[in-house]
């Protein structure tokens, strides 16, 4: 998609449909309110959050060695990768042990 759209355009659409999702899911009526329908709103907003997440990070990880110098490119594309596995780790870690 980003070979055909741009990878800044689907960059941005990535980020919005992150964003709109994560609002939407702000603004979800109570199970009360809707019925069987919150739930669901739920899981297909949180699958849109997924698909915006892992397509952005892929993305913003070949944006950023596309755009560096040819002498820092493999600095710049494992550096999006380590970032995200570390904060993974550590909200993993955080969750586990509480603090």
């Amino acid at each position: 998609m980003g070979d055909k759209l741009g990878r800044k355009s689907v960059l941005m659409i990535t980020i919005t449909l992150m964003g709109g999702a994560s609002t939407l899911v702000g603004m979800l009526p109570t199970g009360k309110q809707l019925g069987i329908g919150a739930p669901i709103l739920l899981v297909f907003l949180r699958l849109c959050q997924g698909a915006g997440a892992g397509t952005e990070q892929a993305g913003s990880t070949v944006l950023m060695a596309e755009y560096s110098p040819a002498e820092r490119r493999g600095f710049c594309r494992k550096s999006g990768s380590l970032f995200t596995c570390t904060r993974i780790y550590a909200a993993r870690r955080r969750t586990l042990i509480g603090y």
